[in-house]
């Protein structure tokens, strides 16, 4: 998980008033937990409100933390969800998360830490489109096939025809990432 560096400074200070210090109790609050379970993601496992998203959003972008998880089962989810939605996040699906809390299991007679199921939170740029979340895709699978890209590269993916709609079907995607492997090899002398 992502190191937040005046969390670490308050948590090393002993500060008792986050609030003078900037920092929303909520999010500490996670960030401690998160640590604490060896989260790979800022998990929200306690409460949280929609005045809170505003901040949690904000210092996520400042902090380049891309994703976060919400553990929490409380009552007005959706409402919490749908306020990260109108601040330019997605929702990206769920996965178990692992939590501060242990389980002791008797036939092991082990303590086990405990997972929740959690949604996963895209803390998108602010202004970021469709098409640079597809583009980022497309220089992720291409670094993966052929390793790093060198600047031209790069530029000529981000060159690809995609429109700036707010959707592209599964099949526009895959033609897509068919065209631009076949671009890419036919630049490098790959193909």
């Amino acid at each position: 998980m992502k190191t937040i560096q005046a969390y670490e400074e308050a948590i090393e200070n002993g500060t008792k008033d986050l609030s003078s210090a900037g920092i929303n109790r909520r999010m500490f609050l996670a960030y401690r937990h998160s640590k604490k379970a060896g989260a790979a993601d800022l998990n929200f496992d306690d409460l949280l409100w929609d005045t809170d998203v505003d901040y949690i959003v904000e210092t996520c972008r400042r902090e380049c933390i891309e994703q976060i998880t919400i553990s929490s089962s409380f009552s007005d989810v959706m409402g919490l969800l749908w306020a990260f939605l109108q601040r330019g996040c997605t929702i990206e699906g769920m996965k178990n998360v692992p939590t501060i809390n242990f389980q002791y299991n008797d036939e092991t007679c082990v303590s086990e830490q405990v997972y929740a199921p959690a949604i996963i939170i895209r803390i998108n740029r602010e202004g970021e489109t469709v098409k640079h979340r597809i583009l980022s895709y497309l220089l992720s699978h291409l670094e993966l096939k052929y390793g790093s890209l060198t600047a031209p590269e790069k530029c000529q993916v981000y060159n690809a025809d995609i429109r700036e709609e707010e959707t592209l079907s599964i099949p526009e995607v895959v033609n897509l990432i068919e065209q631009v492997d076949e671009d890419y090899d036919e630049m490098t002398g790959k193909a």
